[in-house]
Parts: C-alpha cells; structure tokens; sequence
C-alpha cells in the first residue's frame, strides 16, 4: 500500500473517531458484509455498510468501510435526515454492490465494522450452535475443574487466535470477523463438490469452485493473484486442511459468547456439560493403570496421568448401543486446541469429503477413531495448530465407552462410510499398513465419554 494510500485511511479513521455521533452511544440497526474475490482481476475486496442510529439524539447515519481483504480499509460515515434515509441509502449502495459481483458473507461478528458493530452478535449466525441462555454463573467450581476449564479455553484461544488472525507460519487469516454457521455450511458443501473436481483433474472447475469458496470464506491473499495461484485448492492435502479450519471456525461460534471474559464459572456453563473430578482411588487406579500400561512399544516414551473428570455430555446424542453387545473402553486423541469443542458438542464424524481424500488418522473413511494403546491417541492430542504446539505441556486424552458389536477386521486400508453388512464396527489392524490397532465405529450414538484425563509424556 502507498503512503498516501495509508495517509487516506488514517484521515477518514481519525474522522470517523472524533465525529461528536460517534462519542456518544449508538445503534446498529443494518448491517451486511459483502466480499468480492476474482483473482484474474487481481481483485479481494470488502464493503461492510451499516446503518446507525444515535442513542444521543444526533440523528441518523449511513457508515461504510471497504478496501482488499486483509487491510483495515477506509471507513467513512455520511450524515442522513432520517432513519428511512439511511435505510434506502443503505439498501442502495448494497443492491449497487450484489450487481458488481459482490456476495454476502455470514458474520457472527465483524471485525472490520465499526466499534459498536464489532460488539454486535448476529444471532442467526449461531443457530443450532449454541444457546447463549446456558452462559450464566455457576457455583463455585473445584479447584481441579476451574484448572482445566482455563487450560483448554486458553489452548482453543491460540488456535481461533491463529486461525481469525494469522501468523508468520499460517495463511488461514479471516479478516472480517467470526464465520457463522450458515457460512461455515456453505463452505463445506463447496470442498465436497472441490474434491470430486480434484478426483477427476477437472482444472476450470477446481478454479471456478475455489473462487466460490474465498468468496464466502474470506482470506487475505498474495498482492498478485494472477501470478500467485496459490489460492487454487487443487490437492487432497489442501482440501482436507480447509476441512479442519472450518471445524476449528465452529469450534468458536461455541466460544464466542465467553471467550472474551474472565469468568470461569461462565466458561464452564458454556460447555454445558458436567465434569467431576475423580477423587475415587479405585476408579483412579483403573484410568492411571490403562493410560500407563498400554504405552505401546514403537513409542520412545512413557506417560504419566495428572488428572482425571467424569464427564457427562448433554449436547452429545444419547448412548444407544441398539442392542450392540462388546462395548469397550478405548482410547480417543484430539488437539488441546480441539477440547473445548468436542466437550461443548460431541465426538462427531468428520465430513465426507470421498475415498481419495484421507483426512489426518482417518485411514478407513470418515468415521470416529479410537485405540488400545494411549500412546497412539496421545500422539493426535500432542498435535500442533498451524505449526504451533499446545500451549502446554500436558494434554488430554477421552477415555470412552464405544459400542462395537460384530467386528470387521482388515490390514489393508479400505474407504468406508459405514460398516459392511452384518458388522457394527471396523478394526484396523496392526500390520503393514498400520502400526498399531485402530478401531472406528460410523454412529456417533456408538460412543459415549466416559473420562477425560490429562496426562504428560516424559
């Protein structure tokens, strides 16, 4: 950006800063959020528009920021007679924008608005995520829980920090705010239809379908996108990766209420799920024992157990074996970064995204995976976010009680969506392929957490 470029934006944001409407609280009665990507145009733009209306009695005005995506923009207000002014100059400079190309982009939050539109939730952004009438007090919480209630918000922290903002080793920025969940949906739906583009090589279709998705998944991008065409999704890898920022990115919706605050009690009603920490030495015996004991071979390691809590899910779908007998106490590893998220929803199945695509750990197609050995679940657990380790040393490990009924056994890897027919479960196991056992049921109703425990290796 030029010099005069960056003076333009420092007036228009010191004129919007010290404008008597804007020292005295204010309404956001309109917003949208528009985004235009069209990289042989070299083009990655915002408009955000809002309508504000003076809780001082300062009237009406129509405010506007805009500029490539990744830049603060040049925000600018203009003075309207009335609210129904605003409105129709609202609604025009919108309409005059949609005609251009521009697309609306779902926001839970914006973070290139202005400061009372930054502290605006968009409800319908977080349909079906959250109910924001569970983030209340709570009593007093143990000593232990309140523990692990600040870890695992301050690991998810790092990583949305990461991910909304960017970093040195990542280019997974999004600049404008938080993705709500229609967003986010619309994403996955366009990765779907990417990868069975990639399967076939077809190039003006894996172009045309990533220009799609920047356009509602906004990212900062190269200066020059004609020469750099790095923001062409044309591999598995890069489609499974887009497929974790978006369940990282719902993972937030989740925290958004509460991420912003200090109070424990709300974080941990946020989660809305009980944990109690195991105080029971026989109960703490049986989960130090299966965690230390079955540290496999092929790991250079041992582990120690911290801590342990009885968790009770209310948000997951109830345990329903079905009549499935062989239920079995394994082993489940995901990133700290990911605790506050599997806690607050479930153990869910990853998306689909076809048998060429092999998402990280998911050798035998998009279903819930577990071990026998804590050291394999306990290598997923230690497994960094954009180059970034866990913020601390320990991590968690799920114990969880998986319902697995007749077993399909394979060495070899095979793409499933679901057991073949007569079985409930798949086990992979060790052999040429696989170092150790895998095990992986298609139901999240197969599965239930049972304790949650946070281990160290050394």
């Amino acid at each position: 950006m030029s010099q005069a470029a960056k003076r333009k934006i420092n007036r228009s944001m010191k004129m919007v800063k010290t404008d008597d409407f804007y020292n005295h609280p204010y309404t956001v009665v309109e917003r949208v959020s528009l985004n235009f990507f069209d990289p042989l145009a070299n083009s990655n733009k915002f408009y955000i528009a809002e309508v504000h209306q003076s809780n001082a009695g300062l009237g009406y005005r129509f405010f506007v920021n805009h500029g490539r995506v990744g830049a603060n923009g040049a925000p600018k207000s203009e003075p309207q007679p009335s609210l129904q002014a605003a409105l129709t100059k609202f609604q025009q400079k919108v309409h005059e924008k949609l005609r251009k190309g521009y697309v609306k982009v779902d926001l839970a939050t914006v973070t290139a608005g202005s400061a009372q539109g930054a502290n605006k939730i968009n409800a319908d952004a977080l349909k079906g995520v959250i109910d924001t009438s569970k983030v209340q007090r709570s009593s007093n919480l143990h000593p232990a829980v309140a523990q692990f209630v600040k870890q695992i918000y301050e690991e998810a922290n790092q990583a949305v920090s990461l991910s909304l903002t960017g970093s040195a080793k990542t280019d997974i920025a999004t600049p404008l705010g938080n993705l709500g969940i229609n967003g986010i949906n619309k994403g996955r739906e366009i990765l779907n239809h990417l990868a069975r583009a990639v399967r076939t090589t077809n190039m003006p279709m894996i172009e045309r379908l990533s220009i799609e998705y920047y356009k509602i998944i906004p990212r900062k991008m190269p200066s020059d996108l004609r020469k750099d065409t790095s923001w062409v999704l044309n591999s598995h890898a890069r489609i499974s990766k887009e497929m974790d920022i978006l369940d990282l990115y719902e993972d937030a919706l989740r925290m958004l209420p509460v991420m912003g605050i200090s109070d424990l009690d709300a974080k941990y009603m946020a989660l809305n799920c009980d944990i109690i920490p195991v105080t029971d030495p026989e109960t703490m015996a049986y989960i130090s024992h299966k965690v230390t004991s079955t540290v496999a071979p092929n790991h250079n390691y041992k582990l120690r157990v911290l801590n342990a809590f009885q968790v009770n899910q209310k948000n997951a779908p109830p345990f329903n074996p079905r009549g499935i007998h062989n239920c079995r106490h394994f082993f489940h590893g995901s990133r700290s970064a990911n605790i506050v998220g599997i806690l607050s929803s479930y153990l869910k199945l990853p998306s689909d995204l076809g048998s060429d695509i092999i998402r990280t750990g998911a050798m035998f197609g998009p279903g819930i995976y577990f071990a026998s050995e804590s050291s394999k679940s306990f290598n997923y657990s230690m497994g960094t976010w954009a180059g970034r380790p866990n913020k601390y040393k320990s991590a968690f490990l799920f114990i969880c009680e998986v319902a697995m009924g007749e077993v399909y056994k394979t060495t070899s890897p095979q793409y499933f969506t679901k057991p073949p027919v007569g079985y409930h479960s798949v086990m992979g196991c060790k052999g040429p392929h696989l170092l150790n056992h895998e095990f992986i049921v298609y139901d999240p109703q197969q599965v239930r957490i049972k304790y949650v425990v946070e281990c160290e290796k050394y």
